[in-house]
C-alpha cells in the first residue's frame, strides 16, 4: 500500500531541513606593509555537535619591510573570528608554501621552499600546532651531490609520523635538460630513503603535480610527461612501492572520437577515496585556454574502470573529494564566458553526474586571467569553503566564500555543462630508480602577528534553497507521476538513474508545470532548469 500524504510530508520536512545561511566575506590584510601574493592551502579540523570546526588558511605574502616572502597563517570558525594572523618567515631569504594538510585533528603539515640568493633553494617541512600555536618542527632538505640542481617540493602524504614528499628536479640530456620526480621519506628526525627517477639515458620528461597514498597503500603520483617526439605534455601517472622501489609509469590520453591527437594537459592532480584511485586533469587549447576536465577512476590495480571528460565555463586550479562528492574551482575564461568570475564545480563521484556549477562574481574580477584559489570541506554542516584571490583585486584582499552541500548560493549564477566519454588510451613505459643522497636540517622559524579584518560584500543568507530556484521536484504516488513545479517556465528537465545513465521517458510540459510517468521503484535525480537559467539538482526516491 503507497502513502501520498506521507510521501508529502518528508518532501517538505526534506525542504525545511535544508535551511542554511552562507557567507560571502572579503577578507583584508589591515597592514598595508605585507602584501598577499597568493592563497594556497585550506584544511578543517571537525567541531563538536553542530559547532563549527576550525579552519585554518594560508597565503603566501611579501613584507614591504624588507622585500622578504614568508607564509600568513590564519585560524577561524566562521569569516569574522578572523582577526589575528602570523607572518611566518627566515631572514635572509624567502619561504614559499605548495601545501598543507592535517595530521590528526590538531597538527598542520606545511610543505614549501625556501630559497636564499647565497645558497640555492630548498624544500621545507613545518608541522603547526592549531591549539598551542606553536611549531614543534622546521626542516630543510637539500642535495649533497649537485647541490646546483634544482630540488622543487611539490606535494606530500602522511601516515603517523611517516611524510612522503614529492619532489621535481631536472636532468642534463643531450643539450638540454628534463624535468624528473624525486621522493623521499622522512620519519620525523631523518631520512628514511630518497629516489630520483628515470634519471639515467631519459626519453621523456615527467613533471609531477600530486602524489597520493593508493587502496593498496603503495605511493601514486599524477602529473603530465612529455615522451620523446611529441611536442605536447600529457597525462602521467606511476606508481612506486612504499620503500620507493618503482613499479609501473603510464601516459594516459583522451582521445577525440576520430582517434587522433586532440588533447594536450597541464593542471592535473590525484586523489585517493576508498577502493579507488581518482586522476584528474584538464586539457589546454590552443596552448592556454582550458578544454574538457577529464575524471577517471582506477581500482586498486591500476586497471581504468571508468571516466567522464566534461566541457565547463572553468580554468581549474583546485579540487578534493569528500565522500561522494567531486569538488572543482577556478576562474571562468573570459573567452568562453563574457561574465568573467570565479566558478565553483559539484559533481557526484557515484554516478558522475554533475549536480551544480555556480559562478561568484562580487569582488572577483580578473583582469589577465591570472588569480589564486584554494578549498577545503569542513565536516560539520558538510560546508565547502573557498579562498579566491583575483589580479584585479587590492594586495591586502582575499575573497572567502562559503558553500552548503545544496551550492545554491545566492550571491552567484548557475551555469550548465556537458558530459562525454571519449575514448581513453594508456601505455606503459619504463620506471627506473636512483637513490638520491638528502640531507635534512633544523632551522628556528621566525614570526610577526598581524591583524585581519573580515567584512560581508555579499547577503547569502536564505530560508530555502527552494524559494531561491522556484522549482520544487517531487513524485505523486497517486497518479505515478513525477512533478516538477516552477515560479517561472521549465526549460529544461534531465533524469538520471544512480548508475549514471540519463532516462529519456515521455515528458508533458506545460510553462511553470512538467512531469513525466515512472513506474520503477528506486532512486532518480533530476535536474530541472527555468527559462532564467535557476536550476535544481535533487535526488527522487519512487516508491
Amino acid at each position: 500500500m503507497k502513502y501520498p500524504c506521507l510521501f508529502i510530508v518528508g518532501s517538505i520536512l526534506l525542504w525545511l531541513s535544508e535551511a542554511h545561511s552562507q557567507s560571502y566575506s572579503l577578507i583584508n590584510l589591515t597592514d598595508t606593509n605585507f602584501a598577499l601574493l597568493r592563497v594556497v592551502a585550506m584544511h578543517s579540523t571537525s567541531g563538536i555537535g553542530t559547532s563549527p570546526g576550525v579552519k585554518s588558511i594560508a597565503w603566501n605574502a611579501t613584507d614591504r619591510t624588507t622585500n622578504g616572502n614568508g607564509i600568513i597563517l590564519a585560524q577561524f570558525s566562521t569569516p569574522r573570528d578572523l582577526k589575528r594572523a602570523m607572518f611566518l618567515y627566515l631572514s635572509g631569504g624567502d619561504l614559499e608554501l605548495v601545501k598543507m594538510i592535517g595530521n590528526g585533528e590538531v597538527e598542520l603539515v606545511m610543505l614549501g621552499n625556501y630559497s636564499h640568493p647565497a645558497s640555492g633553494r630548498f624544500p621545507f617541512l613545518a608541522v603547526y600546532n592549531v591549539r598551542l600555536g606553536t611549531f614543534s618542527n622546521f626542516v630543510l632538505f637539500s642535495r649533497m651531490s649537485d647541490p646546483d640542481k634544482p630540488l622543487v617540493a611539490v606535494d606530500i602524504v602522511l601516515e603517523g609520523d611517516r611524510y612522503c614528499v614529492l619532489a621535481r628536479t631536472e636532468v642534463d640530456y643531450l643539450s638540454g635538460k628534463q624535468d624528473k620526480v624525486v621522493v623521499f621519506e622522512y620519519d620525523g628526525q631523518q631520512i628514511s630513503w630518497a629516489n630520483i627517477y628515470n634519471s639515467v639515458g631519459p626519453i621523456h620528461s615527467e613533471y609531477p603535480h600530486g602524489i597520493a597514498f593508493d587502496p593498496s597503500g603503495r605511493l601514486a603520483i599524477g602529473g603530465i610527461i612529455q615522451t620523446s617526439g611529441d611536442n605536447y605534455h600529457r597525462m602521467m601517472l606511476m606508481d612506486i612501492a612504499p620503500d620507493g622501489t618503482p613499479g609501473k609509469l603510464r601516459k594516459v590520453e583522451l582521445m577525440a572520437p576520430n582517434q587522433s591527437y586532440s588533447n594536450r594537459y597541464g593542471w592535473t592532480f590525484i586523489r585517493s577515496n576508498g577502493a579507488n584511485l581518482h586522476l584528474f586533469s584538464q586539457a589546454l587549447l590552443g596552448g592556454s585556454e582550458p578544454g574538457q576536465l577529464l575524471v577517471t577512476l582506477f581500482d586498486v590495480n591500476y586497471a581504468l574502470r571508468t571516466w567522464r571528460n566534461y566541457t565547463m565555463p572553468i580554468r581549474v586550479e583546485n579540487g578534493l573529494i569528500d565522500g561522494n562528492v567531486f569538488y572543482f574551482g577556478g576562474q571562468a575564461p573570459s573567452s568562453i564566458l563574457a561574465d568573467r568570475g570565479y566558478v565553483t564545480v559539484k559533481i557526484n563521484s557515484a554516478n558522475a553526474i554533475v549536480e551544480a556549477i555556480r559562478l561568484h562574481q562580487k569582488g572577483l574580477e580578473f583582469l589577465a586571467g591570472k588569480g589564486s584559489s584554494t578549498a577545503c570541506f569542513e565536516r560539520t554542516g558538510s560546508r565547502f569553503w573557498t579562498a579566491v584571490i583575483a589580479d584585479g583585486m587590492s594586495p591586502q584582499n582575499c575573497v572567502l566564500i562559503e558553500n552548503d552541500i545544496q551550492f545554491q548560493h545566492k550571491c552567484s549564477t548557475p551555469l550548465s555543462s556537458a558530459v562525454d566519454r571519449d575514448t581513453m588510451r594508456i601505455a606503459e613505459l619504463g620506471l627506473s630508480a636512483k637513490e638520491l643522497d638528502l640531507i635534512s636540517a633544523d632551522v628556528v622559524l621566525e614570526q610577526k602577528e598581524l591583524s585581519l579584518g573580515a567584512t560581508e560584500i555579499c547577503n547569502a543568507t536564505s530560508a530555502d534553497h527552494t524559494e531561491e530556484t522556484g522549482l520544487k521536484v517531487f513524485y505523486n504516488v497517486a497518479s505515478s507521476r513525477l512533478e516538477i513545479h516552477s515560479s517561472g517556465s521549465v526549460q529544461n528537465v534531465e533524469i538520471y538513474g544512480l548508475d549514471g545513465k540519463p532516462l529519456f521517458p515521455q515528458l508533458s510540459q506545460s510553462g511553470h508545470f512538467a512531469h513525466c510517468s515512472i513506474t520503477n521503484s528506486g532512486m532518480y535525480v533530476v535536474r530541472a532548469i527555468e527559462r532564467k537559467g535557476r536550476q535544481i539538482v535533487q535526488k527522487i526516491f519512487v516508491p
